[in-house]
Order: structure tokens, then sequence, then C-alpha cells
């Protein structure tokens, strides 16, 4: 199983067209040096303010006394957005925002997980959820002591080279520019596929730094276009396919069917050789006509690093 951050980008003979990192979020833990502990793990950590954009947050409430505790309720406040679903159903507030979770009892030692889809604000540069929670210390006090919880924040990005969305199903997917096409020949969008686990996946195109070992001298445009995929709950499985969409245009001697993909400067071979991280294109094909190139990639792997076209 992966654990950790593994990268990957796309890389062109003289032109580049994207890295691909894939790597574990912040996730914000809360510590109370009472009893019990409250933390939201979301996911995509940056998002689009568009209307019906989602970030997807696992809610973990933890009893880590040695006693049991009663009447725990934790309140998630959303800043503008709203809660969309819940995976459990002492969770009620769909459609408003404001999520209250009626956990009752926890064992000593017991989690309360919960995985939630929102939608956020479509103003501002930032998503704030205000975690909130209270219990009883054992059954025969009355009284509530207060769970301590950090607030989670989520960044807007409004760049038309950025997008992201939480992935709660099979099949959901990111793309950055205006569409894919032949006019614009940096535009590169990924979908994954076959996974049965929760992601947040997100996608950015940006200037390629120097040194980069996935931007040969000369790739196209200079740009990298870096992705994000992360698990909510549990690890990523050892194999699935991420197919990433290019569109391409022909520079100089070079054609898309020329397209190398490269994981840390090594080029990932078809399947089913792999490369030192595990990966390799079980499927590479283009549409001549709309010089739109596709590539099928299984088992990203256990290694770090970005992947790039050169």
């Amino acid at each position: 199983m992966k654990r950790g951050r593994t990268g990957v980008a796309l890389a062109m003979a003289g032109l580049l067209v994207g890295g691909i990192w894939l790597g574990a979020a912040v996730t914000v833990h809360a510590a109370n040096p009472q009893q019990v502990t409250a933390s939201l793990k979301c996911e995509p950590g940056t998002v689009k303010p568009e209307q019906g954009q989602t970030v997807g947050c696992t809610l973990t409430v933890e009893n880590i006394g040695g006693n049991n505790v009663t009447k725990v309720v934790v309140t998630d406040t959303a800043t503008g957005g709203k809660f969309l679903s819940t995976s459990d159903s002492r969770c009620t507030g769909l459609n408003t925002d404001t999520l209250t979770c009626n956990v009752a009892k926890l064992a000593a030692g017991a989690k309360f997980i919960e995985t939630h889809e929102l939608q956020v604000a479509t103003t501002g540069t930032s998503f704030l959820q205000n975690l909130e929670g209270r219990y009883s210390p054992n059954e025969n006090n009355r009284n509530s002591d207060t769970i301590l919880a950090e607030d989670k924040v989520t960044i807007l990005n409004t760049s038309a080279d950025f997008d992201g969305r939480f992935g709660n199903e099979d099949g959901d997917s990111v793309q950055t520019g205006t569409g894919l096409s032949e006019d614009n020949p940096y535009t590169t969008s990924a979908t994954v596929n076959g996974t049965t686990f929760e992601v947040g996946l997100s996608v950015e195109e940006k200037p390629a730094a120097d040194g980069d070992v996935n931007c040969p001298s000369g790739c196209l445009g200079d740009q990298v276009v870096e992705f994000n995929i992360t698990e909510l709950v549990d690890e990523l499985p050892d194999t699935y396919t991420l197919i990433i969409t290019i569109a391409g245009e022909v520079v100089g001697n070079t054609k898309i069917e020329d397209l190398v993909v490269r994981h840390d400067g090594d080029v990932v071979p078809p399947c089913p050789d792999t490369d030192p991280a595990g990966a390799c294109i079980s499927d590479r094909s283009k549409v001549p006509s709309t010089k739109i190139a596709t590539f099928e990639i299984t088992g990203p792997g256990d290694g770090n690093g970005s992947w790039g076209v050169g």
C-alpha cells in the first residue's frame, strides 16, 4: 500500500506537457488535554470558488482517555458553503451550513469517523469550517467538557489554470485551461478510474522550475502541470489507473506521438515493465485530427518525486 507522497509528470522529446504529484495532504489534528479529541482532514486543500465545486472531509472524534464518555456532540459550521452528503446517519444538517453529529457514547479508546462532502463558498479567498464539540466525562456527571479542535481552512484558487474537486466515485476528473483543443497546446486533464477509495483531486499548470528533471530544455511552453491525488480515509491501493489527456500541438520536428512519460527523470515503460517506482503505461493513444493524446498509467507505485514528459 502507498503511504506518503508519490509524484507523476509528463514530458515530450523536446517538449514538456506536465507533472503529477501524488501526496498526503495536511491533516488538522486537535489535541485536547482532557479526554476527547476532534480533527478534520479535507481534500482537495485548494479548490475553485465556483458553484458546484466541492471538498470532501473526514471528521474523526476520538476518546483518548481510559474511561467511557457520553453525550458526545460535534458541530461543523461552514462559512458560506453547504453540506451535501454524510456517511453517518447520526449527522444531520444536509443542504445547510451546519452539520451536527450526535455521537452519544464513546468507549475508552474508541473513534467516531464520518466523511462528508460540502459545496464551497463562491466568493472570498478561503473557505473555513468551524469545528466545536462537547461531551460528558461520565454517565453520573451532567456537566459537559469542551472538545478542543482547530478550524480547517481550504484555500480558494481563482486561476484559470487550476481546478480540483473531491472525488467520491470512480471517474472523477480535473482539467486546466479553457478546454482540450488544438488551439490550446498546454491544456491537460486527468481522470482517476477504477478506484474504490475517496480522493481529493487537483491540478495546476505552472512554469517549470529551474533544473526540473521532468522538463528538459525546450519543453513545451516550459510548463509543468502538477497533479495532487490524496486519500481521505484509507490508503491508496497498490495499483489503480490514472488517465491523463493532453491537448498537444506539433512543435518543430516533434510530433504528439513522440510523447514520453518520465518519473523523476526515468522513462516510464509500457506494461508489464515498470519504472523504479512501479508505474507503467497500460495504454497510449492519439487522435490525429484533434492532436489530443491519452495516456493510461497503472500503479503509480511507492516512489516519491515528480513525473514529467521529456
